[in-house]
């Protein structure tokens, strides 16, 4: 930019990240976590109550109007909805971005809220490597009106917390409807809130943009997490790898094939040279095949950079300033205010919050013992397939595989 003497500003990024956007594909929408379609590219999900503006930050990130269906009735988005960018272009950025429908406050029954509610906590738990970025957008109706977030907010920001530690997984929070800001005041109870719910939920600098549809400031920020996200993978092509594994299976180099399965970066890469050392299995071998399934799981191939890069809670107050429409007179009084901490909450309050917390407890929270991805368990069906067709047949190891994967005794499933 510089060597042509382009700034690089706010519109210049916004410019860029339009021509990037080459063609936007509905692949796929589904309505549970088994009908999801395979991973193929890294995949950033939308998360958030009901009509905090997922919809409409998906279309004007992708600058179009009705990519992703938006209404102002609450619940619009009734399925889990998968945008693939530049599907057919490599030469482009290529991502999917996922649209899930809301947490709560939707037209829709409470059984159809649970089911919408464990489908999205087996997506973020089991999806695997692939899924690089969680946008949560949290709206400032919410932060202003009840001067706290819901219950699943909090549960999806200690989540977030958990799976930034333990999964390097980016986590950022995106705080949505900020023309409703119309007062410094407004402007302090936003940012209190948002720093009380961050000590709570664990973070130390929790990652926040404040952004507008109407606005370029925060689809900057956005963009520039997104193209982090889907920076190249330093991997070979999979047609090449293939070939090169088809080569080692032919000469049962079963040293390199388990080699291939460590390094492998990527879910089809490490799938295919899991399968490629069964076809060379012996009883021991698809033993350790299925130890490398269960121990295992294929990394998403690139690194993501350090938090302190970013936009966090340190800068949210600056940020809702060019993101809301306050006069300047206002501005200058809020950037001359020094900060002061919220007047503590009444006891009462404080009990009737825990115990609204108390029922989303179960939500987002780490499951007991072995945890399979998506990724695992198409590699342990295979891994079970071909212990059952083995000659003799591996029983024991394809009732095994069985009950990693919770389905029906093996004997059940045997022809009388």
């Amino acid at each position: 930019m510089r060597a042509c003497w382009v700034p690089p500003d706010h519109g210049t990024v916004e410019f860029v990240a339009r021509a990037g956007v080459a063609t936007v594909h509905l692949s796929s929408v589904v309505d549970s976590f088994h009908t999801m379609p395979p991973p193929h590219f890294p995949e950033v999900v939308f998360l958030g109550w009901s009509n905090v503006g997922k919809s409409s930050l998906i279309n004007s990130l992708l600058h179009r109007s009705a990519v992703a269906p938006v209404s102002k009735m609450p619940g619009k988005t009734t399925q889990f909805h998968f945008y693939t960018i530049n599907e057919r272009l490599p030469a482009f950025p290529q991502m999917t971005l996922v649209d899930v429908p809301g947490l709560g406050e939707a037209m829709a029954d409470d059984a159809q809220m649970r089911h919408w509610q464990m489908t999205l906590d087996m997506y973020l738990q089991k999806r695997g490597g692939n899924l690089r970025q969680v946008f949560h957008l949290i709206s400032c109706e919410i932060l202003l009106k009840n001067g706290r977030p819901s219950s699943l907010d909090m549960a999806v920001m200690e989540m977030g917390c958990r799976y930034q530690r333990e999964r390097k997984l980016n986590y950022t929070v995106v705080i949505t409807k900020n023309d409703l800001i119309r007062s410094t005041r407004d402007v302090q109870k936003v940012y209190h809130t948002m720093c009380k719910m961050s000590r709570k939920a664990g973070f130390q600098r929790p990652q926040v943009i404040a952004a507008s549809v109407r606005k370029p400031i925060g689809r900057v920020q956005i963009w520039k997490k997104l193209w982090r996200s889907v920076e190249k993978d330093e991997q070979r092509g999979l047609p090449q790898l293939r070939k090169e594994l088809d080569a080692l299976v032919a000469a049962e180099d079963v040293a390199a094939l388990r080699a291939a399965v460590e390094q492998a970066t990527g879910a089809d890469a490490w799938d295919y040279a899991l399968r490629a050392m069964l076809r060379v299995s012996s009883g021991a071998l698809r033993r350790e095949v299925w130890g490398l399934v269960r121990n295992t799981s294929p990394e998403p191939g690139v690194e993501m950079l350090l938090a302190d890069q970013d936009t966090d809670l340190d800068d949210l107050q600056e940020s809702l300033l060019e993101a809301a429409e306050l006069d300047e007179e206002e501005e200058e009084a809020l950037k001359e205010e020094q900060p002061q901490e919220p007047e503590e909450e009444p006891e009462e309050e404080e009990e009737e919050e825990e115990e609204e917390e108390q029922e989303a407890t179960n939500l987002f929270q780490p499951k007991e013992g072995l945890l399979l991805s998506a990724a695992q368990e198409r590699a342990a069906l295979a891994v079970g397939e071909v212990a059952f067709q083995a000659d003799p047949p591996d029983l024991e190891l394809a009732e095994e595989v069985l009950r990693e994967l919770q389905g029906p005794p093996l004997a059940e499933l045997l022809p009388l």
